[in-house]
Formats: C-alpha cells, structure tokens, sequence
C-alpha cells in the first residue's frame, strides 16, 4: 500500500475520532468519554493483538520498544479529555477541528526539527506558515 493511501485511511479514521468525540462532547465527562474511547480502542486492537501473536509474530524488538507506545497513548487519552473539554463548550467541529489539526501541524513540525534534527525546507515552511493563516482565518470567522 501506497503511504499516501494509507496515510489518507488513517485521516478518514480521525475525522470519524473527531466527529465521535464532537458529537460526545455535552453528554459524558470528558474523563469518562476519553475512557470509554480508550476502551473502544482496546475492542479493536485486542483481537487483532492476539491473531497476530497466535500467528508468531514479534511485537517488541528492543527492551524500551514499548515506552513510546505507552507514552503516545498517555497523550492521546489526555489529548482526548481536552478534546472533550472544548466540544462542550459548544464549539462547532468546523472551528474546533481545523485549528486543532492546523495547530498539530506545527507542533509536530516544531518537534521534528528540534527533537528528531529535521529539515524544514522552504516549501514545508510555506505550507505551515499556510497553517497558521489557516488557523488565524478561521477563529476570525467566528
């Protein structure tokens, strides 16, 4: 599979998480809303975990592979409460969603160039200076 294609599965499945954690937002705490979306998760990736082992395969290579994983997960559950938090503020998917993305942009941009030493080229600059407008037009439309 193509990584555009895969990449593009992947943004179908966070904007259905988007539109799940939005429509969640006034009727659950955003504790228990980030739980039970955990819990969702583990519905899923347990019977897949457990075919994938029966099959033989290797999840863990190194002793520390399974830190980032646990941390990654940390952030999304409370990445999840906060989600939860500004959707029962009222605040429509079309605004919260887009600046929540376009903000995700340059934080990761942010991370890969002075954490992991990336390069941001020229181009890559413009489209998360293309983010920020992007970000700035939207509020403003509010």
């Amino acid at each position: 599979m193509h990584w555009l294609t895969s990449l593009l599965i992947c943004a179908g499945f966070f904007a259905a998480y988007d539109f799940f954690m939005k429509v969640t937002g006034d009727k659950v705490h955003p504790s228990y809303g980030a739980l039970l979306a955990g819990v969702g998760s583990v519905a899923v990736m347990l019977p897949l975990v457990l075919f994938y082992k029966a099959s033989g395969t290797i999840f863990i290579q190194e002793r520390t592979g399974w830190i980032y994983p646990v941390i990654a997960g940390m952030c999304i559950a409370l990445g999840g409460v906060f989600y939860l938090i500004t959707f029962s503020k009222g605040i429509d998917l079309s605004l919260g969603m887009p600046v929540q993305t376009a903000a995700v942009v340059i934080f990761t941009a942010l991370a890969g160039t002075f954490i992991l030493g990336e390069v941001i080229t020229v181009q890559r600059f413009v489209g998360i200076a293309f983010a920020i407008l992007g970000i700035v037009l939207i509020v403003k439309s509010n």
